[in-house]
């Protein structure tokens, strides 16, 4: 998980209230080849415990189309962020763009 666009440790949220956090998949297949530690069990825990505190508006950033993913999955993210008690969920597609040579 990521606050505000940079690994946090969770002492810091319980006190800033972040406005979003970066999961990218709640999958745990498409999580760790991204460096994901967090599982999805761990990560729902997390909102959920984050979600009660009731210090701000939480929102989640999820991206579909990374590499082994697949609608059920994407489908399977977005329910689980649905029984959360978030404020927001975003969804970005994955657009990769070929490297330029200069």
């Amino acid at each position: 998980m990521t606050g505000c666009g940079r690994p946090l440790p969770p002492a810091p949220w319980r006190l800033c209230g972040p406005r979003w956090l970066g999961a990218q998949s709640l999958s745990d297949a498409i999580r760790k080849p991204l460096g994901r530690d967090a599982t999805r069990a761990g990560v729902d825990r997390f909102l959920r415990d984050l979600v009660a505190l009731d210090r701000g508006a939480i929102v989640i950033d999820l991206i579909y189309g990374l590499p082994g993913q697949t609608p059920q999955d994407v489908a399977d993210d977005v329910r689980l962020c649905a029984t959360l008690g978030l404020d927001g969920l975003d969804l970005y597609l994955l657009n990769l763009i070929p490297a330029r040579r200069c």
